[in-house]
């Protein structure tokens, strides 16, 4: 498990021995992070935006050009990142030339992103999910409708459901896969 730190440093938390240990300063706030593809992804909290991509195991960090986005969410087939309002792009993990995709539209405003499996959800009020090698929309079920992108909501898979914040209507909703 990693954890970023306001003042921009980034921990590794042991399980089996119940430690942090400091991986690298990152020099930015981070706005999100995640951990896939071989890379802790950290989402650069300034106007400039971009992502910083760090060796968990030596603190390298390479930072790489992208546009705002507020989730950050690794697949198999590359690592997509999400903006407020419902845009994606990805970016190739093994490097390439290290630039974004042109973002796309995929849901009305994202309040939580995750993966699962070879899709990428998203909450923006309904369960929109898209596929995460060629970034097709394959799925959009109704929860609430319409949110702002200022509500707070989030996104989680567990068992047979996908668990969404609904804070239109105050409740948290199962789906099923």
């Amino acid at each position: 498990m990693f954890l970023g730190c306001r003042d921009s440093r980034l921990f590794k938390i042991e399980p089996d021995t119940n430690t942090a240990t400091l991986v690298t300063t990152v020099g930015v706030s981070p706005a999100g992070l995640a951990f896939g593809a071989g890379s802790v992804w950290w989402l650069n909290f300034s106007e400039a935006g971009g992502v910083s991509k760090i060796g968990p195991a030596n603190g390298t960090i390479k930072d790489m050009a992208s546009p705002n986005a507020t989730f950050v969410v690794p697949t198999g087939h590359g690592v997509w990142f999400i903006d407020g309002n419902g845009n994606a792009f990805s970016i190739d993990p093994t490097g390439g030339n290290g630039a974004a995709t042109h973002a796309l539209k995929k849901a009305r405003v994202a309040s939580g992103a995750i993966s699962d499996g070879g899709s990428v959800l998203i909450n923006d009020g309904d369960l929109v999910a898209f596929d995460s090698d060629t970034g097709a929309v394959t799925r959009r079920t109704h929860v609430s409708g319409t949110q702002s992108f200022r509500e707070v909501g989030g996104i989680a898979v567990l068992g047979q459901n996908i668990w969404l914040v609904d804070p239109k209507g105050e409740r948290i909703v199962a789906v099923p896969r």
